[in-house]
């Protein structure tokens, strides 16, 4: 094996080492945002007449949300649980809302579109 070849295998095993481990927290987060729909749904009260919670929270008041607010991705991956890349990739098989172009180097999402990619997940 050469130096170049031992250095272009190094170098394409440490690129596979970062997508097994972003895969892996990934995973993580997903567990956790199933573990937290689990957590919900077991405590709900079937007996009572009151409606259930919403399966989506926010930091901001109920009354201050639109489904028209654009949200940036740090929110969007707050709302779904999942990591910017996971979400750049459903996006490139069509499986996510699409973003909106603000600027040269900034999106953002319809909290809306969200909302709904969310309840159509449940």
């Amino acid at each position: 094996m050469t130096k170049l070849e031992r250095n272009l295998l190094l170098s394409y095993l440490e690129q596979l080492n970062h997508k097994v481990n972003s895969s892996i927290l990934d995973m993580k987060q997903t567990e956790l945002h199933i573990k937290n729909i689990i957590d919900h749904i077991s405590s709900m009260d079937f007996e009572s007449t009151k409606p259930p919670l919403p399966l989506l929270t926010s930091a901001k008041p109920e009354g201050n949300e639109s489904p028209n607010d654009l949200i940036r991705q740090k929110e969007v991956s707050k709302l779904t649980g999942l990591s910017r890349t996971t979400i750049y990739t459903l996006i490139q098989r069509g499986d996510f809302p699409n973003r909106i172009k603000l600027s040269t180097r900034s999106v953002a999402w319809r909290r809306g579109d969200i909302w709904e990619w969310i309840n159509s997940k449940a």
